[in-house]
This record gives C-alpha cells, structure tokens and sequence, in this order.
C-alpha cells in the first residue's frame, strides 16, 4: 500500500476553466481513480471504455468484454455507476446528471466538458444574444445540445454584486439561480431551436400530463430521447405515436 493518501481533485467549477487548469484536473482526476484497478476498465483503452447512456438503457453494459463472463456483467455495472459517481462529484453539480445519466465514455465527458467551457469560458462572450447564434446540426445528439443550451443560460446568471442598470442599478445581494419556471423555457426553447414544429408536438403529447404537480421538466428525459423519432414521424407525415412518448 503506497504511504501517500491521494485525495481526488478540486471540484471542477461551473465555467470559467483554462485548457491548462482542464488538463491538470483531468490528470489528477485519472490518478485517483488508478488508485482502484476496476476503475481501470471504464478509462481510455480500458474493456469497458464506451458503454451506454443510461436514458437509452439503464444497463448500460450489454456484453462481456475483455476476459469478463456474463456472469460478472451486474458487478462491472455497479463498477461503472461508481466510476460515474466519482467523475461527477469531481464537477460542479450542474453537470451531475449529464454524467450519471447520459455519458457514453470518459473521453465524451472531456468532449463536452471542454465544449462547455469552450462556448462560456470568456466573460466578454457570455452574452445573452449568443443563444440566438445556436444551431441544431441534424444528428447531433438532442440532450447534448439541449446541455449546450442550458449552460450558456447559466453562464449568462447574474452573480452577487453585479448590477442591473434596466432595474434602477439594483444591487445583486446573492447570485442568481435558475427557477423551476425558467427551466421549464429553457426546455420549451430548445425544442423550438431544433425544429420549430417540436414545441407543438411535444405539447400535444405532453399536455395532458402536465398541471400544478408536474410540469413539463419532469418529462425532459423522456422527451429528448424520443425527439429523433418524432422528427421522423413528423417527416414521413404520420402522427406521433402518443402511446411511445408520453408514459
């Protein structure tokens, strides 16, 4: 047993992240996980390197790899949620559930990491109107880009202190956080930015699911993932299967 205790690194902040503060957090990161050698098999080259996201399947590893039997597939998926568990508090808590529940590998998490930082790391670029700028690339991933989006809104939340002239140079007093109301728009927003027939087609699918105790946020999951096929649906003029959408 090595005498040294290697703690894990310092959490990684919201936004604001240099390429060479990335790289050490990245190292440090892979270094205590090293300290566990099942953790080996989820890092880059490893057996299990790529696996699935879990809003597309909650077991996440379909085959044995490497010298595995099926036998050992429920333990190397406890190993995994682990591995994910530990990755994920290592970032800021708005990233949790990207990582948790839609990664697919470590290095897609760097990926979008780095995009993330890439899009809101200049304070002079965290502009409002650079939400206007976003376009969905068709074959994107739907919930990567509806991350995307979201980010740039918070990168875009007043802190404490700053001032808003437009209400009479108000003072902040404590850092801006987004609201149930205002994470049921970004939502809204998103879909109508990949295609603007999606806002009606979610609403026919999801209106009468929604009311005081549930607000469309509670179906986001389910939405993203289903988006691609009701773009298809939309595309061959056949209605949404309302039975497959909205469980």
């Amino acid at each position: 047993m090595s005498p040294f205790k290697i703690c894990p690194p310092k959490k990684l902040p919201e936004h604001g992240v240099t390429d060479h503060l990335f790289t050490v957090w990245k190292e440090e990161l892979e270094i205590y996980l090293a300290q566990d050698s099942c953790m080996a098999a989820f890092m880059k080259d490893g057996a299990y390197a790529n696996w699935e996201a879990y809003v597309e399947n909650p077991k996440r590893i379909l085959k044995p790899a490497g010298t595995d039997k099926k036998a050992q597939l429920p333990l190397r998926r406890s190993e995994l949620c682990t591995f994910l568990n530990i990755v994920a508090k290592a970032c800021d808590i708005c990233y949790f559930d990207s990582i948790m529940h839609h990664s697919k590998s470590l290095q897609g998490i760097y990926s979008e990491l780095k995009n993330n930082f890439k899009n809101t790391g200049n304070e002079n670029e965290n502009t409002f109107l650079k939400l206007l700028e976003l376009q969905y690339q068709p074959g994107t991933s739907t919930i990567d880009f509806y991350n995307h989006y979201r980010n740039l809104v918070i990168a875009n939340l007043r802190k404490k202190g700053d001032i808003i002239e437009w209400q009479n140079s108000r003072l902040m007093e404590v850092d801006e956080e987004l609201s149930p109301t205002f994470e049921d728009l970004i939502l809204v927003n998103v879909l109508g930015v990949i295609d603007k027939r999606l806002p009606m087609l979610v609403r026919n699918n999801y209106y009468h699911l929604t009311g005081r105790t549930k607000r469309i946020m509670d179906y986001r999951t389910d939405i993203l993932v289903h988006l691609p096929t009701m773009l298809i649906k939309t595309e061959e003029n056949l209605p949404p299967d309302e039975g497959s959408l909205a469980r």
